[in-house]
């Protein structure tokens, strides 16, 4: 793993478990790096890391909401 959010110690796993979890909520869903956060019960502090998990995030949705 890799933490992605050093401010708050967030992984890549941490941001896949969440993508996962509110996909399955729904499918539909508007994936933002917010509700990344706010599924792991942090809040963003310096915003350094928001372009990655956004990249992360839809890596992550792609092939979960093609199957």
């Amino acid at each position: 793993w890799m933490i992605i959010c050093s401010c708050n110690l967030i992984t890549d796993k941490d941001i896949e478990r969440a993508v996962e979890k509110l996909l399955a909520e729904d499918p539909y869903v508007v994936l933002t790096p917010l509700a990344v956060y706010h599924t792991v019960g942090k809040k963003p502090r310096c915003g350094g890391c928001l372009t990655l998990i956004s990249s992360l995030m839809h890596d992550k949705a792609r092939p979960l909401r093609r199957g």
